[in-house]
């Protein structure tokens, strides 16, 4: 036993000995074949002017170091849509939140502070105190913050800091307070039309730091922030398309498949006018294609699916997705009275996928009825 418990210790030491040499040739590698250029650096908002530090009489001088971590407040996955961009480079220039509690005692110690103010000024005080103790926060906690803060008068701005900083330090259930006071005052304050200045520049940069809310499903917040972003972006720019996109994709999940339906259907409509969808990357159009048919299905807009329904079946990419659009394809045409198309694409269906019985049984019903007055081809019996 003891001899291997030994051998698992110098194991385990081999291991953690060759991942550190690994990180080691990646990092040196790193400083010499990516350019200085293009290196990524976080901007620290109290380091912007770098002074020179002497201490002990040793003058320290400022140098830009290459980022190791980036805090994660980025959902580039879910909300590159068409037509697609490398949102990573929204990150590149990302400045790191300010402490929360100076942003807060900023704000809330001016004159003419509301009662709203000091109850959260004090509910800070006592979250900054059991922090340093390390203690949790609790629900509680977080349904006492929320009604006074969405009463506060703090800016957009400062709620939005505070959240993204939260999320960093306490986890997201608290950043989404914040956030969520800082979109509800935000949709107050900035005008329904299209408007572009140093405010709204500012706004966009801190909408898109956003993913706590992602991974919380807070659909309502988003809801708001892409009907934000959309403000800030000329019609139907490529940012403007893909706010409106998400901002459809938003809807879809709450449910509420009319407006989706409707929303992705003035985007492609902007796609069409603008003409540019698919330059950047093919696959976009088949993006589109996809969210188009299953928002304009599930609102039972069957007519204006089947068009889209029939360009992702046709593309015939890997994945589920062909195969989902012929089911829907099937029953958009069978619901149009397009019997004998709908048997067509059934057997093609058939063919490629041999669906269980169990799934086939009530479409080849359908299609008989549907077919009941035409010479039955054979596949359908």
């Amino acid at each position: 036993m003891f001899v291997r418990g030994e051998k698992k210790k110098r194991m385990i030491g081999v291991a953690l000995a060759m991942s550190f040499a690994a990180a080691l040739v990646a990092w040196v590698g790193w400083l010499v074949f990516w350019p200085a250029a293009d290196r990524r650096m976080v901007i620290v908002p109290a380091l912007q002017v770098a002074r020179p530090l002497t201490t002990g009489g040793i003058q320290h001088k400022a140098v830009d170091l290459p980022v190791a971590l980036l805090f994660d407040c980025y959902e580039n996955a879910l909300e590159n849509v068409p037509p697609r961009t490398d949102t990573s480079k929204r990150q590149w220039s990302w400045e790191a939140p300010p402490l929360p509690m100076d942003v807060a005692r900023a704000e809330l110690t001016k004159t003419g502070g509301t009662e709203n103010d000091r109850k959260v000024l004090a509910w800070l005080e006592d979250w900054e105190e059991g922090w340093r103790k390390d203690y949790p926060t609790t629900t509680n906690q977080l349904w006492r913050l929320e009604p006074a803060l969405m009463e506060t008068r703090m800016s957009f701005e400062a709620l939005f800091r505070i959240g993204l900083a939260m999320s960093f330090l306490d986890g997201d259930e608290q950043a989404v307070c914040w956030m969520r006071a800082g979109l509800a005052k935000a949709s107050l304050e900035f005008t329904p039309v299209y408007a572009v200045g140093p405010q709204e520049n500012q706004l966009s940069i801190l909408l898109e730091q956003t993913r706590a809310l992602w991974r919380l499903k807070e659909y309502g917040a988003l809801e708001q922030r892409f009907a934000l972003a959309k403000r800030f972006h000329a019609p139907r720019s490529v940012e403007w398309r893909r706010s409106a996109h998400l901002h459809a994709e938003i809807l879809f999940y709450q449910d509420r498949k009319q407006e989706a339906a409707d929303e992705i259907s003035a985007v492609q409509a902007a796609h069409v006018e603008v003409g540019d969808l698919g330059r950047r990357d093919n696959s976009d159009l088949n993006e589109m294609a996809w969210v188009r048919g299953l928002f304009l299905y599930s609102a039972e807009r069957y007519r204006e699916a089947i068009s889209p329904l029939k360009q992702v079946v046709a593309a015939a990419q890997p994945g589920n997705r062909a195969r989902q659009a012929s089911w829907y394809l099937i029953n958009s045409l069978l619901a149009t009275g397009n019997g004998s198309e709908a048997q067509a694409v059934y057997l093609a269906y058939v063919r490629q996928y041999h669906p269980p019985e169990l799934q086939t049984s009530a479409i080849e019903s359908a299609i008989r009825e549907a077919m009941a007055t035409v010479p039955q081809p054979e596949g359908i019996k």
